[in-house]
């Protein structure tokens, strides 16, 4: 979907290694696994969203060299499929999306949801710099560089970083009990 208009993709795969994935505006996009319960090992040089996509995906590993989200409505740009699937997710360098864009939520400015944030992990072998505006992550998030949280953003799981973390105004962070004693490990580089 290069342009408006609604467009549901779903793909089965186990597998998937493509160059580039571009969402068009109020695209949803769907990832399965072919074989019920593998987990889909996902490659892809980038991918890039639009202010009213949403990309839903199954357990598995996703590694990609970029992740453009731009500014955003209330929409969760990535998330999971339901509570039961487990998701890593690696950037092979700096993420920086734009203002309000949900991370494995329902949305943006807190409305994080019921998915477990311990099932979606995110590994940034860069830096994070998020827009602000209520940009959402309900995810276990690492990021090998520096940090920097616009004004206001909000996080449910947890943040860990190789660098500094800069947190800007209004910005809140949220334990959650279920991620008890979650390793989410070093950043890996994508080859």
């Amino acid at each position: 979907n290069s342009g408006w208009g609604t467009s549901h993709i779903i793909i089965y795969a186990d597998e998937i290694d493509i160059n580039s994935i571009n969402l068009g505006q109020q695209a949803k996009l769907e990832i399965h696994p072919y074989t019920l319960g593998k987990k889909i090992i996902f490659h892809s040089n980038s991918i890039t969203a639009s202010s009213s996509s949403t990309m839903i995906v199954y357990s598995g590993d996703y590694y990609t060299n970029s992740f453009s989200i731009p500014g955003s409505s209330d929409v969760s740009s990535i998330k999971a499929g339901d509570e039961n699937q487990e998701d890593n997710f690696y950037i092979n360098g700096d993420f920086a999306p734009g203002n309000n864009p949900g991370i494995n939520s329902d949305g943006n400015d807190g409305n994080f949801g019921d998915l477990p944030p311990q099932n979606f992990r995110m590994f940034i072998n860069g830096d994070l710099n998020t827009g602000g505006g209520g940009t959402t992550f309900n995810a276990l998030v690492y990021v090998e560089g520096k940090a920097i949280l616009g004004s206001p953003t909000y996080i449910n799981g947890a943040l860990s970083s190789g660098n500094d973390i800069i947190i800007h105004n209004n910005s809140k962070f949220y334990w959650d009990d279920r991620i008890g004693d979650s390793d989410i490990g070093p950043c890996r580089t994508i080859s």
